[in-house]
């Protein structure tokens, strides 16, 4: 998984900083979302890059209710 907030909307890097360890932490509560609740079904392997682009800091609901929502819809194919 790759979590990243660009240095050109957020110049100071405890902002940075704040925003990927909120959503490494978003995705660490709900990754359970993409794995299979059925023992002898495939699993399957992801790459996740999780890209913050909002121009404003958001609160921790906010950018968890976005991972799972990006995580239901990889979860869906």
């Amino acid at each position: 998984m790759l979590v990243w907030a660009p240095k050109s909307l957020f110049k100071h890097a405890v902002d940075r900083n704040r925003l990927r360890r909120l959503m490494r932490e978003a995705y660490r509560l709900n990754q359970g979302i993409l794995t299979s609740d059925s023992d002898s079904g495939p699993t399957s392997n992801f790459l996740i890059a999780f890209n913050y682009i909002d121009k404003e800091k958001q609160t921790f609901a906010v950018i968890e209710k976005a991972v799972c929502k990006a995580l239901k819809k990889i979860a869906e194919k």
